[in-house]
């Protein structure tokens, strides 16, 4: 969890975030039906989906505006890079892990990266890893955003059932959204992170 903190510090407002991927992730996993085990290695292996951020430069991972398609292209090989980093281990939910970084940004639809793969082609625990990670990015600030409110980021989650996300996990997201919003509220941001405060953006 340190050395996740580590890569997500570069990027992230603070280290909570790790911290709701894996909360997320086990909550809905738990509410699929995934056995116990399941349960446990993928609150362990969510919290690493962006480790091969490690691997993307700075001018690309802290630009405050719209990325060239060059550059988007960059950022795009940190998925690669994360499974690269975690593949071949001996620890189960460090494999899981793996395969979580370099499958969470495949879309249901197979218009996503780096695989372009759709539907059940995309691993379940990257499938869940994909919805609440764009739910929480779209409920944090960012060095290129502001946060949006709760309820715009439901529903461009709603909007993406069946064309980004896994319909069958959004129903379930929604179903389990006390919980989730639970799990939101423990581990709120700080208002004004050690993030922000040592590169003078926002307050």
């Amino acid at each position: 969890m340190r050395l996740t903190r580590a890569s997500e510090y570069r990027d992230e407002d603070t280290g909570s975030h790790i911290q709701r991927i894996s909360r997320y992730s086990a909550c809905i996993a738990k509410a699929a039906g995934c056995s116990s085990e399941m349960v446990e290695n993928i609150s362990y292996a969510a919290a690493m989906h962006d480790i091969g951020k490690i691997g993307t430069p700075d001018i690309i991972l802290l630009k405050t505006g719209r990325l060239t398609p060059e550059e988007f292209n960059i950022m795009k090989s940190h998925s690669v890079i994360g499974q690269d980093i975690l593949k071949k281990s001996d620890i189960p939910f460090v494999n899981l892990g793996g395969e979580i970084a370099r499958n969470h940004h495949e879309k249901w639809n197979g218009e996503g990266y780096p695989d372009g793969l759709k539907g059940n082609e995309i691993p379940l625990a990257a499938r869940i890893v994909s919805i609440v990670d764009v739910f929480d990015a779209l409920l944090s600030k960012r060095p290129y955003k502001e946060p949006l409110s709760i309820e715009k980021s439901l529903a461009i989650l709603q909007e993406g059932r069946g064309t980004h996300f896994d319909p069958e996990l959004i129903d379930i997201f929604f179903k389990v959204l006390p919980e989730i919003n639970e799990i939101r509220s423990r581990f709120a941001d700080e208002k004004a992170s050690l993030f922000y405060q040592t590169r003078g953006i926002g307050s």
